[in-house]
């Protein structure tokens, strides 16, 4: 889920909603049925994605990705989130910080803003901006691919 997380930019629930109908390994895609506002996109996988969600284990009852041991989708998972945070001696975060940081890399990556509004599913750039002070030297690299 981290994984996950960390590299789609997937909300919370739509981690929790994802199932394996909605991945298509061959064109690379995730389908998200059931984003923020009712709406749905495609969010594209990268390597880390497609190779950690091949080799992830399926539950035979369950069409959901991340479950229960009875099958049932996961709702709230706060606490062994913080659990196993503790174990690896790192600092407590919240889900939705993967998100956030998904978002982060890719304008410091150099993203344009609109792609990155695009694959987070913002429904307005004004909330894509709030990321644009991480990346600092696009206004200085913009003007020099004029001269």
């Amino acid at each position: 889920m981290i994984v996950l997380g960390m590299n789609t930019g997937l909300r919370k629930g739509e981690l929790f909603n994802l199932r394996w109908s909605d991945l298509d390994f061959e064109t690379k895609q995730i389908t998200v049925r059931k984003a923020k506002g009712r709406r749905f996109r495609s969010v594209p996988m990268n390597r880390s994605v497609s190779e950690i969600l091949l080799t992830h284990p399926r539950h035979k009852i369950s069409a959901h990705i991340f479950h229960n041991p009875d099958g049932s989708p996961w709702k709230d998972i706060q606490g062994s989130f913080n659990a196993a945070l503790a174990r690896a001696g790192l600092p407590r975060i919240r889900i939705h910080d993967l998100r956030h940081s998904f978002v982060s890399n890719l304008v410091m990556a150099g993203v344009d803003l609109r792609t990155v509004q695009e694959l987070a599913g913002h429904r307005s750039i004004s909330t894509t901006i709030k990321y644009a002070h991480l990346a600092p030297r696009r206004l200085s690299a913009a003007v020099e691919e004029l001269g």
